[in-house]
């Protein structure tokens, strides 16, 4: 019987553990704590513990775990396979399938894919980075579904072999540069992509993305494209406002889904009833004339500069949380005369203090709730209290979810005190 290691056992890594034992392995899964319910078939050894890789033929690796791990070096020492959850996922699946990689926009351009492609009477589901681990999926597939795949860098660092049929790089700007050295490092692990692709498969890229990354591109068969493209998404009622980010992830989705035979007509029909996931520049409410959105997703530096330019008025921004390693600088010219003022919190406010405040000015704070008080303090009628973080939610919340939904239930409150002193 052949051997794998499993090296961390969040939702991903036990997904592992099923798929391994099914697909007939002895497995062993290490982790810095024991995982309540993992099946007493793998074999758990503490991250302390002295694990001897001979005699392993496989290591999988979760998205989280870093290339710079003891036992993911060992591994590459000693020429033992390594794949991802996702890759060893894939391989075991021969249906039709759809990857969608990019900083920002892909859970709702991976959404938006499986909203079009089932509007026009296909069967096809979401998964990868958003919803259930493919691990999951593949213990009881249906091989008459499309699979809609939305791919992290981190999942794409180890992934390889002809397993996508199309793809898109949708962005690339900065974000997990306190794992990746450089950009170039992070846009390298993005452009991986482009090695997972079946013959003739087309990898479609933002043009920005090949402008600044097109170094990367090894198969030159890249489509780029552009928001100049014509499609008439302003005849649509979908994606309010028709945001510039919102048309450039409408454009990406309709590339995918014409591969398909679907047609302009379907394609805006199928947008014109799509819903954004949520804490996505998700409008909460107005009170006193000031609307509060929920950005809760956007957790990296970009992200909040296209919230931010997205809103109609001045802001008052909430942002902070774990910092992911670029510079709050960039936010210079993006908020001159847009945003009022930054209300920090969270493990990066001392950081965003010392970067921003040259050009905004910051008020450090210790919790959201202090946050979203003081900027409705400060904040007049027509302007936006906007939370968009800029950074990841685990010093303070569970995911950027849990961080949403405690915003959401603050502004209720608000709402409610206000309506108790009328």
């Amino acid at each position: 019987m052949q051997k794998a290691l499993v090296i961390g056992l969040g939702i991903s890594g036990r997904a592992s553990c099923q798929l391994l034992l099914k697909m007939g392995y002895e497995v062993v899964a290490v982790d810095n704590k024991e995982i309540d319910g993992l099946s007493s078939d793998v074999e758990f050894y503490n991250e302390d513990s002295s694990i001897h890789l001979p005699g392993f033929h496989l290591v999988i690796v979760s998205p989280g775990v870093s290339p710079a791990h003891p036992l993911y070096r060992q591994a590459i020492q000693q020429a033992i396979p390594i794949m991802g959850e996702a890759q060893i996922a894939l391989s075991q699946l021969s249906q039709t399938t759809i990857g969608i990689t990019g900083t920002n926009g892909k859970t709702t351009v991976t959404s938006l894919v499986t909203h079009c492609l089932v509007s026009s009477g296909y069967k096809a589901v979401s998964i990868g980075n958003i919803g259930d681990p493919i691990s999951l999926y593949a213990l009881k597939p249906n091989p008459e579904e499309v699979l809609v795949v939305e791919l992290s860098s981190y999942q794409l660092e180890t992934m390889q072999g002809r397993l996508l049929d199309a793809a898109v790089i949708l962005n690339i700007t900065p974000d997990h540069l306190e794992r990746y050295d450089t950009m170039n490092d992070y846009a390298r692990a993005k452009w991986r992509i482009q090695y997972c692709l079946k013959n003739g498969g087309p990898l479609f890229v933002f043009d920005e993305v090949v402008e600044e990354f097109g170094h990367l591109d090894q198969k030159k068969s890249t489509i780029a494209y552009s928001p100049n493209q014509s499609i008439a998404l302003k005849g649509s009622k979908g994606y309010k406002k028709n945001r510039n980010h919102d048309q450039e992830n409408a454009l990406a989705a309709w590339l995918l889904v014409k591969t398909f035979g679907i047609s302009e007509e379907q394609f805006l029909q199928a947008l014109s009833t799509f819903k954004k996931p949520a804490h996505r520049i998700e409008h909460i409410g107005t009170i006193g004339g000031v609307r509060y959105y929920d950005d809760s997703k956007g957790t990296n530096l970009d992200a909040v500069i296209r919230a931010v330019e997205s809103m109609k008025g001045l802001v008052w921004l909430i942002a902070g949380g774990v910092d992911k390693g670029a510079s709050y600088a960039l936010w210079k010219q993006p908020f001159a005369g847009k945003v009022k003022k930054i209300f920090a919190i969270g493990q990066a406010k001392r950081k965003i203090a010392q970067e921003v405040n040259g050009f905004c000015l910051v008020e450090e704070l210790d919790s959201l709730e202090q946050a979203v008080r003081r900027a409705s303090q400060e904040a007049g009628p027509d302007d936006n209290i906007l939370l968009s973080p800029g950074c990841s939610s685990f010093d303070m919340f569970r995911d950027y979810a849990h961080r949403g939904e405690e915003f959401q239930s603050l502004v209720r409150r608000l709402e409610l005190e206000r309506r108790e002193s009328l």
